[in-house]
């Protein structure tokens, strides 16, 4: 993978990942009202985004995290950058499919 290269989705991930984000529009309905939607949808459609695009690394970036504990901010962040392949990374355990599917868990 190239730095900074988003890869393409494919029409089967893109549907996936819309079903997901109309998902969410249908769960906010109570306290949103549908003119407030753009309000959650679009920053939860970046922060899918970004975890769809760094998910490839994100064991890497984890681990190299964990071997980093001490180090000069500097130094960590250019190895992580490095690790993730982009100019951001994220750290934590979480992601938006995991979310989710705790989300579907609870309302069971």
């Amino acid at each position: 993978m190239q730095k900074g290269v988003i890869t393409s989705m494919s029409p089967e991930t893109h549907k996936q990942t819309t079903d997901f984000i109309w998902s969410i529009c249908n769960k906010l309905r109570g306290p949103y009202k549908r003119n407030e939607y753009r309000k959650v949808i679009l920053p939860l459609t970046v922060l899918r985004r970004f975890d769809c695009s760094l998910a490839p690394t994100k064991a890497a970036v984890l681990k190299q995290a964990a071997s980093l504990k001490g180090k000069p901010e500097s130094v960590s962040r250019l190895l992580l950058e490095t690790a993730a392949g982009f100019s951001f990374y994220n750290l934590s355990s979480f992601s938006t499919t995991g979310c989710s599917r705790s989300s579907q868990a609870e309302s069971t």
